[in-house]
Order: structure tokens, then sequence, then C-alpha cells
């Protein structure tokens, strides 16, 4: 028999282990994250204390009625203020189209555009006019021409015709083209806005004509397309400026 010299505890001390089986982990997993696991964990918990509220429904009661009331008040209190800043803003808006009625004295905005067109029509027939910086580099670059081209411009006297003219003149001059001048003091007839290409025949247009007209055009240049008939004809092509038609 062989003897040991080892002691022997007398107590052996072990540490409980918590095993957890993976259905049990995945039990865990999904109560604490779907939202399904959360619906049935409200569930489990109001069976749970449905004890305590069966033996106490008014406390229960009240206590439901109390947290449907906080709710409504702060639901009530701010949609109370998104109405209240809709209808200053609404308020403001009326205030300020009404100041506008006001002080143009119109009523609907087509007979706001009337009055500003006619003021603008009235402008035009006080203010001396001239080709913008911008409307002379479009003529230039649209109504250039390559060969040997003849153009008269024929101009009422008086107004601010002749400054006029001498705008088309120096620009149409620059483009290529040669550039006469002829001195009108009662014209047969007026344009509308004071300026019109004249050709010979109206149903067939000079393709020189059609390339001045088109770079007036593009240079928002207010020009009608008009018979010679009863103007002096110097060249095929003629510009005419003259005041506007009364």
């Amino acid at each position: 028999m062989v003897r040991s010299d080892r002691a022997i505890p007398s107590k052996i001390h072990c540490k409980s282990a918590r095993v957890i089986s993976p259905d049990s982990r995945g039990e865990q997993n999904w109560y604490g994250s779907s939202p399904m696991g959360s619906q049935q964990k409200l569930v489990q918990d109001l069976v749970n204390g449905w004890p305590m509220i069966k033996a106490n429904p008014a406390t229960f009661i009240a206590i439901v009625v109390a947290i449907a009331f906080v709710e409504w008040v702060i639901l009530h209190f701010w949609y109370r203020g998104r109405l209240s800043s809709k209808d200053a803003q609404i308020e403001l808006q009326d205030r300020q189209l009404a100041d506008y009625r006001d002080k143009l004295h119109v009523a609907t905005p087509g007979e706001a555009k009337q009055r500003i067109d006619a003021l603008e029509e009235r402008l035009r027939r006080f203010e001396p006019r001239q080709l913008t910086d911008d409307q002379r580099k479009i003529l230039i670059e649209r109504a250039r021409v390559y060969e040997h081209h003849e153009l008269t411009i024929v101009v009422e006297t008086g107004s601010d015709c002749s400054t006029y003219a001498a705008g088309f003149e120096a620009t149409l001059r620059e483009a290529g083209w040669d550039v006469h001048n002829w001195t009108i003091v009662n014209p047969p007839r007026r344009p509308r806005f004071g300026i019109a290409v004249q050709v010979p025949d109206l149903n067939n247009i000079p393709k020189e004509a059609e390339l001045l007209r088109t770079a007036l055009v593009a240079a928002y240049v207010d020009i009608e397309l008009m018979h010679m008939e009863d103007f002096p004809v110097r060249t095929s092509i003629q510009l005419l400026i003259t005041a506007g038609a009364s």
C-alpha cells in the first residue's frame, strides 16, 4: 500500500457555470432585436401584470387616461404652433399683395403688365434710341457679309433718328456693308417701332435682306418688313428709320 504525502482537501469548491444553449442564445437575441420580440415581451409583461391590473382597475384606467391626456396636450400645442405660423405667413402675403395693388392701382397681374407695357412704350417715344454694345456685337456677327452689298439708310429728319441711324451705319460698315444715307422729311408711312427693312418685292425677299432682318431680330431690335412703294429707291435693300408711328 502506497501512502501519499499530498493532503486531500476536505472541501472542493466549484464555481457553477451557466450553460447557454444555441437555442437559448438565439431566443435571447430574437427577443432583444426583433420588433415581433418586443411586442411579445410587452404582451408577456401585460400577462404577468394582469393580476395587479385586475385587482386595481380604477388605477390602471386613470394612468391610461392621464398618459393619453398628456399626449393630446403635447400634440395640440405643437399643431397649434404650426397653424399659427402658417396663418402669420398668409396674413403677411395678403398685406404685401394689398400694398402692391394700392401702389400700382391695379387689381390683377394682367393689368399690372399692361401698365408696364404702356410705360415702356412711352419711354420709347421720349428717350433717345441707341444701340447697346451687345446689340452692336450681335449685328456685326450675324449681319456680316463677305461680298459687296449696298445698303441705303433712309432717315427721317428730326427726333432721334439721325443719331440712331449713325449707330446702325457704323455697325453695318464694320460688318462689311457698303452703307449710304438718304434723308426724308415726311415719310409716306412710319413703322410702328420706327425701323423697317425695305425691299422691292415682299414675295421675293433677297437673301441679303433676309440676312439683315434675321440679324436685327437676333439683336432684339423691333423691326418690320416693308415694301419700298412710295419711298425713294436708292438701293435694292434699304433700312428705314423714322419716329415711331403714333
